[in-house]
């Protein structure tokens, strides 16, 4: 099981996150308290999604043989506008330095069904995923 623990600090709004023995800084949004000075608690949740979708495609491209420099990855999100608080849709946009599109086919396949982060926001919040290769 893996865990991580989230303690608050002297400043109002201002938590210490810890994951193994490797700790975050992470702040309240000002609308909440905080200062907004450090990363935010949604803005962790979707570097999860965009970590583990940039290992996962460094990794699957490895294993498959497909030639990748570099991945960059970036995750938008649109907030629920009415109703309970969430997530409406979230876009991922994967770019892949070194390949092409159609080689990215397989990596795709091996992605979406092995990445836990993926898996997990994907089985109740739309997620719009667009691959590009460049080569």
């Amino acid at each position: 099981m893996t865990t991580v623990h989230a303690t608050s600090t002297l400043e109002f709004g201002r938590f210490v996150v810890t994951a193994r023995n490797n700790h975050l800084v992470v702040d309240s949004s000002p609308g909440r308290g905080g200062t907004g000075e450090a990363i935010q608690p949604v803005e962790t949740f979707l570097a999860g999604l965009a970590s583990c979708t940039a290992s996962s495609f460094q990794y699957w491209a490895r294993e498959k043989g497909v030639p990748v420099r570099e991945v960059r990855v970036t995750v938008s999100a649109e907030t629920n506008a009415t109703g309970p608080a969430g997530f409406a849709r979230i876009q991922v946009d994967v770019e892949a330095h070194g390949t092409t599109r159609t080689r990215l086919a397989a990596v795709e396949e091996a992605y979406r069904q092995t990445c836990p982060v993926y898996s997990t926001i994907s089985a109740t919040i739309p997620i719009e995923l667009n691959i590009r290769g460049r080569r």
